[in-house]
This record gives structure tokens, sequence and C-alpha cells, in this order.
């Protein structure tokens, strides 16, 4: 099964890495007195799409507290994850990578047609894709603490 998310998780990263490098020269080769912006966003993104598929393939590196009542008062309490022996981050990590690299992707259409991709379409693009993030974060989680209580 780990393997299996593991393969599924490198597809999504070449996927993610072809739509970067499909962006990437359509900026440089379009953008003649921007150039610099397009090879700012390409490093952006990839430093965003490492730092994400890193922090969620090893949660022990975040610091994530919840606000939660014992004995009476609230009190801060740090979340710990449950172990993941079937892979499953592999997955939200995959997908997360994805939907980073459609996100640059609408940013530097912006920046090529600002007068067809305008900053409404651009806000309603980063809802769409950031519901489904969400959505198989929580999934990811949830399912992976329900088995750890078990």
């Amino acid at each position: 099964m780990k393997d299996r998310n593991k393969i599924i998780f490198r597809a999504f990263i070449i996927a993610s890495a072809i739509i970067m490098l499909v962006q990437t020269v359509t900026l440089v080769t379009h953008l003649d007195s921007h150039r610099y912006s397009g090879l700012i966003i390409a490093a952006i993104e990839i430093i965003t799409v490492a730092l994400l598929a890193y922090c969620t393939l090893h949660p022990e590196l975040n610091r994530n507290y919840k606000f939660k009542k014992s004995n009476g008062q609230w009190n801060w309490e740090r979340v710990t994850y449950a172990p993941d022996p079937d892979g499953m981050r592999y997955i939200s990590a995959g997908v997360g990578s994805i939907l980073v690299a459609l996100l640059f992707f609408v940013i530097a259409g912006s920046r090529l047609w600002p007068d067809i991709i305008t900053e409404e379409r651009i806000t309603i693009a980063i809802i769409a894709l950031l519901i489904p993030f969400c959505t198989v974060y929580c999934v990811v989680e949830n399912s992976l603490r329900k088995k750890s209580k078990n």
C-alpha cells in the first residue's frame, strides 16, 4: 500500500513539474520586458511545492496547536499527528503539489493575459483550488487519526 501511494505521489510531482516547466517557458518567452518576473514566480512556486511536500511527509516538524477545554479552563494543546504506516500522507502531498502548480499557473496566466484573467477570476480559482486541497488533507488526517485510535 505504501509503495502504491509513493508511486501516486511521484506521478503527481511529475505532473506538477511539467506544469511548472510549461508555465516558466511560456512566461520567459512571452514577457520580453518582465522576463525576470517569470523566473521569480517559478522559483517561488518550486520552493512552495518543496516545502509543502516536505512538511506534509514529515508532520513532526509542524507545531500545530488547538484550543481545548480541560479542567474547566481553555488551554492551548499541541496536536500530535497519527502514524502513517500506509503512506496516506503521500497522497495529500501529491494532491497539494499539483494544486499549487495549478494555482501558480493561474497567476502566471494573469501576467500573460491581464485583460482575460482578472482579479475576480483569480479569486475564484484560488477558492476552487483550496477546497479540494483542504478536503484531501482533512480526509487523510482524519482517517489516520481514526486508525490510530482503534
